[in-house]
């Protein structure tokens, strides 16, 4: 009992809009599925965020300690240990796939103060960070220095590599 008027209606509503709004449905579900089968985990970006929070928060490393109560102040760099050979004594093992860059600057001086981990290799993997081989991250801080029992503002500026495999 239905009419040609009824009966055009239903065919362009399945024509015009239920067809293409599940074909338009089917298509999100597909890249939402394809995003999730395509998320890839790197490690290595962990790693170098781990080592950067390590440096800096750690009592044997850079982070000022208080004698008096023992309390780490990871904010504050402590400038005696701000050298090569207690970060490298602490971090550096037989496999040294990590190098790093660390500039510290007293903001009311001027005065630059620059440290490497393992600075052979942070040197020549300077030029080969855009390869896949190696991942880099850089971090800049703005810090307190803790020098002679004064504080003082400054910049912290970390630079980590860390080649794969």
């Amino acid at each position: 009992m239905n009419d040609k008027k009824s009966q055009t209606y239903t065919a362009l509503n399945w024509v015009f809009i239920r067809i293409p709004l599940v074909i338009i449905v089917l298509i999100f579900y597909l890249m939402i599925l394809n995003m999730h089968n395509s998320t890839e985990l790197s490690g290595h970006n962990i790693e170098n965020i781990i080592l950067i929070k390590r440096l800096l928060y750690s009592p044997g490393l850079l982070a000022y300690q208080d004698t008096q109560t023992g309390r780490v102040y990871p904010g504050i760099i402590d400038i005696e240990k701000f050298d090569t050979k207690i970060i490298e004594s602490v971090l550096l093992n037989k496999n040294n796939r990590i190098a790093a860059n660390l500039e510290l600057k007293n903001i009311k001086t001027g005065e630059i103060k620059r440290i490497y981990i393992n600075e052979e290799r942070a040197s020549a993997w300077d030029d080969y960070i855009t390869f896949d081989e190696f991942d880099s991250s850089f971090q800049k801080r703005h810090v307190r220095i803790s020098q002679n029992n004064q504080f003082y503002p400054g910049t912290l500026k970390i630079k980590v590599y860390v080649r794969n495999g």
